[in-house]
């Protein structure tokens, strides 16, 4: 099916009578013409005049050319700026110019190309509603994420607020029945492409459970098991000082473990699945601990906005006074991505 798409592809090129540019060749004898843009994650992207944007993946790409520059990356670091043109199989050869001669260059030590510059990406959230009647209520969410990722480090920070109030039809008395956010900030430093440093901190108050202040740092490494595109997935282990001051009760204060884990898998072009968990057992000697992890399923529906229902469960194992340990909310929001 694969060979019959590029097959036809190439036919409808040839037709509309497209000046060739760029090329790509695969390892089954098929060809794509156009304009080459981004290779990461092992998946190669080329403008074409039929078909848009089209993503291969490199695995199954035997040469390639372009008739202007483009910036190779290799495994070695080293960033070639330059035209190349189409080599034997598993290669390609780096046109001269300027100081460079000729040379092939191995696909597999291709690593990118075209790399964008370091930048921050982010998304932004919102949820609610309003009703009035019989019913007479206000729930508002809001969230942001930020993240600036580089080959050597990788910063985060991460905020929710939750809020809501409600009237009691028979009193007609307005009592707050949810106040609540949470902010964390994070560094990762890249010991090598998988294994990472980190130093983390979790600011975090909720009104209603008689949190006046949570404060969590720590650090500890972590273990980048896959990175791409449209699958990531990550451990991490550290220890670090927990810290809760209750209105009610004074404060709560220990050092702890942190125990943690993140996933993201794209299913298709509009779908993503995700899930967080984070696990403070604390060194007191106690069952004492504290969970907090988030899953959800995000749908893409233009290219910078979305749509997404997600869980939030925080699991307090030594709660105030008067307060259950479990805190869970089920939020549908929509939201927007910043680039």
């Amino acid at each position: 099916m694969r060979k019959l798409y590029f097959a036809a592809l190439a036919a409808v090129v040839s037709m509309t009578g497209f000046v060739r540019a760029d090329e790509i060749i695969f390892k089954n004898g098929d060809k794509l013409t156009g304009k080459i843009g981004v290779l990461d994650g092992g998946k190669l992207t080329i403008k074409t005049a039929v078909a848009g944007e089209v993503k291969v993946d490199m695995k199954d790409v035997q040469t390639f050319s372009s008739d202007t520059p483009i910036d190779l990356k290799l495994a070695d670091g080293t960033v070639l700026h330059q035209p190349v043109v189409q080599g034997k199989p598993g290669t390609v050869d780096l046109a001269a110019g300027g100081n460079v001669a000729p040379q092939a260059i191995s696909l597999e030590a291709v690593k990118k190309i075209n790399e964008p510059p370091i930048h921050w990406i982010g998304t932004l959230t919102v949820g609610g509603f309003l009703s009035r009647g019989n019913t007479n209520s206000e729930v508002l969410n809001a969230g942001a994420n930020f993240t600036r990722r580089s080959e050597f480090d990788r910063i985060t920070f991460d905020g929710n607020y939750n809020y809501s109030k409600a009237k009691d039809p028979a009193t007609g008395v307005k009592s707050t029945t949810s106040d609540n956010w949470n902010t964390e900030a994070k560094y990762d430093y890249f010991i090598n492409p998988k294994l990472y440093a980190y130093a983390d901190v979790k600011v975090a108050k909720d009104r209603i459970a008689f949190l006046d202040l949570r404060f969590a740092p720590g650090v500890g490494l972590g273990y980048q098991w896959y990175e791409s595109p449209d699958f990531n997935f990550r451990t991490e282990g550290g220890v670090g000082y927990f810290y809760e001051r209750f209105s009610n009760d004074g404060t709560n204060q220990n050092g702890s473990l942190r125990l943690a884990y993140h996933v993201d898998k794209k299913l298709g072009d509009k779908v993503k699945i995700y899930h967080d968990l984070e696990y403070y057992p604390k060194f007191d000697g106690t069952a004492d601990f504290f969970v907090t992890t988030d899953a959800g399923i995000r749908l893409t529906l233009t290219k910078s906005m979305f749509t997404e229902f997600k869980a939030q469960l925080d699991h307090n194992n030594r709660p105030a006074p008067g307060r259950q340990k479990d805190d869970t909310r089920y939020l549908v929001n929509v939201g927007w991505t910043l680039e």
